[in-house]
């Protein structure tokens, strides 16, 4: 949380933006991504390629937990 004062600093600002961003990001590239899936190609070295394998596997976690308390039910 940034404390409500004119005396942000940049660092507060930008940590305090990462988490919209890469949120926005994410989404951005995934529907370029439907769209055209042949429309680039993420290198495996990039933090960028790192962020996108981890959405995929909170993705598939999530998935599995769902499932799972379905069966409970």
């Amino acid at each position: 949380m940034i404390p409500a004062n004119n005396n942000l600093t940049t660092k507060q600002i930008a940590d305090a933006s990462k988490p919209i961003i890469r949120r926005i990001v994410s989404k951005e590239i995934k529907s370029a991504a439907n769209k055209k899936p042949d429309i680039f190609v993420i290198n495996p070295n990039t933090p960028l390629y790192n962020d996108m394998l981890e959405l995929k596997n909170r993705k598939k976690k999530n998935a599995s937990i769902l499932s799972c308390q379905r069966g409970l039910e």
